[in-house]
């Protein structure tokens, strides 16, 4: 008899048996929510393919004995003493064995190697990519080590803002009314003397965002900028940029297609894609044969639903945590990854660049230093000092006015201003009295005790009181039935309860606390 013939099946055999079932059930689940999410309809895949696969296995248990990843591999499902496994034993599988012809046929050893190269050559692709992207982060990072090792000035250099008395702050007023000077300006000015300039943000304030839309046209006529690196687009859509900023005609619906698969899926501020269309009339009216201005993305693609509904999402929604490790190495080495787009245009190509990122990523210092305790001390480096570190002056920064209410540096600076009665100002931080000024935690990105303001900001860039500054608008139709179907539970969250309408304005909200 054949069950005289078989014998127990070993461990890997298994295991290529179930990665086959779980595939077609994962493939399976995912179409289905992908169709469905059309409709604004939203499935759980990780928890409804567990479902799907225990159901589907004791099912092909019940009726054929195996299923058909066991089929595949010869495999078959028996009681221990080689009889047929009735349907309640097939779910919940006591007493049965796994059992397998004592050779396995041509076919058998075709599908078991066809799975195993497969999962191979998965985890080797994931690997490598990993490990590049590790060996890049580790070249940047001593590239940065080396500029902070020569540049780095002692922390007891700084002075504590808390220790100014009211003469010296009026001091400070009156330095900033003598040499302060027009926001715009100064970043044309610098930009044209640098190969890349960083400017650097508090997100979501219409404000920076007008002033970057205002500026672009002399950036590209006065600076000399042939390129826009843009922390909101990704680095893989540039042949979408470029074909929406070069083009006859500008694509709304596929700004809207860029704009949806922004990092977090909830970049809807209008006034950032604003910057795509702003681009393209620079290059209507360019000149015929100059070089167009040019828009990349620098950056990863970032599963922020995952992340989010990881940490506070529904107990079955923490299983999305396979997706969220997927995307680890681009998210924990993101500096990284966000450097290098920058390079490549500006250095590799020699096209002159701005980027415009948040105020984290942009200094040219590192932002942490720990020390360990055997005394050395581990720097933290972002993009904006990765590049400086590897290229030097060619390199410049600003940062543009926040967090008053937590940085008294910051606070200083606008009470200066009022006092002189700018509100729209700019000064390069090295040459004024706020260079060596410090608050523990100077823009909330560096531990205590903090160095003064000059180790991240070169310029600083103020264009009004902070308490002036209002939220951009929202992008009207930014969020799709799709979107809203593949991610529900997420957009209910920033929402605070459920969606009916996906043009909710509560999402909005959310998106930019998020």
């Amino acid at each position: 008899m054949e069950t005289e013939q078989r014998r127990r099946a070993g461990f890997w055999v298994k295991s290529c048996a179930q990665l086959i079932d779980l595939a077609l059930v994962a493939m399976a689940v995912i179409l289905v929510a992908e169709a469905v999410a059309g409709w604004g309809l939203y499935v759980p895949i990780e928890i409804t393919a567990v479902v799907v696969y225990l159901v589907y296995a004791g099912t092909g248990i019940g009726s054929k004995g195996q299923t058909l990843g066991q089929a595949a591999l010869g495999l078959r499902v028996t009681r221990r003493d080689g009889g047929r496994v009735a349907w309640v034993r097939a779910f919940a599988r006591v007493g049965t064995a796994v059992t397998r012809p004592p050779r396995l046929n041509a076919r058998h050893r075709l599908a078991f190697a066809a799975v195993m190269i497969v999962i191979g050559a998965c985890i080797a692709v994931f690997a490598l990519g990993k490990y590049r992207l590790y060996r890049a982060h580790r070249a940047w990072i001593a590239d940065a080590d080396a500029a902070a090792n020569r540049t780095s000035s002692a922390t007891n250099d700084a002075i504590e803002v808390a220790s100014l008395n009211a003469a010296q702050r009026g001091q400070m007023a009156a330095w900033l009314s003598e040499h302060g000077g027009d926001p715009a300006r100064t970043v044309i000015d610098f930009a044209s003397t640098h190969q890349v300039t960083i400017i650097g943000e508090m997100h979501h304030k219409k404000a920076y965002l007008d002033f970057f839309n205002e500026i672009i046209p002399d950036l590209y006529t006065k600076a000399g900028v042939r390129v826009l690196a843009l922390e909101w687009c990704l680095a893989d859509q540039d042949k979408d940029l470029a074909h929406l900023v070069e083009s006859r005609q500008f694509d709304r619906e596929l700004l809207k297609a860029v704009a949806r698969r922004a990092p977090w899926q909830t970049w809807g501020d209008k006034e950032y894609w604003d910057v795509l269309e702003t681009v393209w009339r620079v290059n209507q009216s360019r000149p015929q044969g100059s070089e167009p201005l040019r828009v990349v993305g620098i950056s990863p693609g970032l599963d922020g639903a995952s992340w989010t509904l990881v940490r506070e999402g529904a107990w079955y929604e923490k299983l999305r945590i396979v997706r969220v490790i997927a995307l680890s190495r681009t998210v924990f080495l993101a500096d990284a990854y966000y450097a290098r787009p920058v390079e490549r245009e500006a250095f590799d190509r020699g096209r002159r660049t701005v980027v415009w990122v948040g105020a984290a990523h942009a200094p040219l210092g590192p932002t942490r230093e720990i020390r360990n305790r055997d005394g050395t001390v581990k720097r933290i480096h972002r993009m904006g000092s990765m590049l400086f570190g590897r290229y030097g002056t060619a390199v410049g920064q600003a940062v543009l006015h926040c967090r008053t209410e937590t940085d008294r540096v910051a606070r200083l600076i606008e009470e200066s201003a009022q006092q002189s009665a700018r509100t729209r100002v700019a000064f390069t931080v090295a040459d004024s009295p706020f260079a060596t000024l410090r608050d523990g935690e100077v823009y909330e990105y560096q531990s205590k005790p903090g160095r003064g303001l000059a180790a991240l900001a070169s310029h600083y860039l103020m264009l009004m009181p902070e308490k002036e500054l209002r939220e951009c608008d929202w992008m009207e139709g930014f969020l799709s039935c799709r979107m809203l179907g593949r991610n529900r539970p997420y957009y209910e969250l920033m929402a605070g309860g459920s969606i009916d309408d996906v043009n909710d304005p509560r999402i909005a909200a959310g998106a930019r606390r998020l």
